[in-house]
């Protein structure tokens, strides 16, 4: 690790307060990049991060090196590691716990579920359900503002949610503008008597 002057370690300690954690929490990634000069560069990431979103730590789609992030974990003497994230996070922490009790370490993986479409079954809710409710139901607002300046005009508002429908269900009943909600649980059908093109033409008289 580098020597920093006081001024930037003072700096570092702002830093962790205004984000209201340990440094611990990404100590790791230091060997990654250099997260003085990403932070506290001509432009720092963090003095914003709050109003943007994202992170100033990076992020990627899968892959990494498991053998180096135990590794790290050993060396600093890390005895509790927390992992953030989805389905594919979720895979990795896996991995690293088994790692690190392949090396026989004192040290406890714990995988902390954060997903959008809320399909966890043990929990009532994931972190960034609400935000996708509230988001989604701007984006129903104004498509439905859209259609009805059109005579017959209909529209189809398509959401995430992987597998299921509770960002579909939930966003529906928070917009009270969705006239049709199909979701992957409930079986439907386009054609014939109570199909959706029946209660479409019906709708539009």
């Amino acid at each position: 690790m580098s020597t920093r002057s006081n001024d930037t370690q003072h700096r570092l300690n702002d830093f962790d307060k205004s984000l209201n954690h340990s440094r611990t929490s990404w100590i790791i990634e230091y060997d990654v990049f250099d997260i003085e000069k990403y932070a506290f560069g001509e432009n720092p990431r963090w003095e914003t991060h709050s109003a943007r979103g994202g992170t100033f730590l990076r992020t990627s789609r899968g892959g990494h090196d498991t053998k180096t992030i135990v590794d790290s974990i050993q060396d600093r003497g890390i005895n509790q590691v927390y992992i953030i994230g989805g389905d594919g996070t979720q895979k990795g922490a896996s991995v690293i716990y088994k790692e690190v009790k392949k090396r026989g370490l004192q040290v406890s993986v714990a995988g902390i579920p954060k997903t959008i479409d809320n399909n966890i079954a043990v929990i009532e809710k994931s972190f960034d359900f609400d935000t996708a409710i509230e988001e989604d139901k701007r984006a129903i607002n104004a498509a439905h503002m859209e259609f009805e300046s059109f005579k017959n005009g209909v529209g189809i508002v398509k959401l995430m949610g992987r597998y299921n429908g509770f960002i579909a269900m939930y966003a529906t009943l928070a917009s009270r503008d969705v006239d049709y909600c199909l979701i992957p649980e409930s079986p439907f059908y386009l054609e014939g008597m109570g199909g959706l093109f029946e209660f479409i033409e019906q709708r539009l008289k």
